[in-house]
């Protein structure tokens, strides 16, 4: 089983897609916690058009 250090590597982001598979949930899953102000989950940051990805230190 691969941990979440394993997604991250030395990479200071992760992509929206990679962080679902890592915490073994599917995008709309993560979508929906992303959305719930109570579970304070990190924001995302837009990295370009249409490139989304979250802030490794925030996981």
């Amino acid at each position: 089983m691969k941990t979440l250090s394993s997604y991250i590597g030395s990479s200071d982001t992760i992509s929206t897609y990679l962080l679902a598979e890592a915490l073994g949930c599917d995008r709309s899953t993560l979508d929906s916690w992303i959305k719930d102000e109570n579970l304070l989950f990190p924001k995302p940051i837009q990295l370009g058009k249409d490139e989304i990805h979250f802030i490794c230190q925030q996981i």
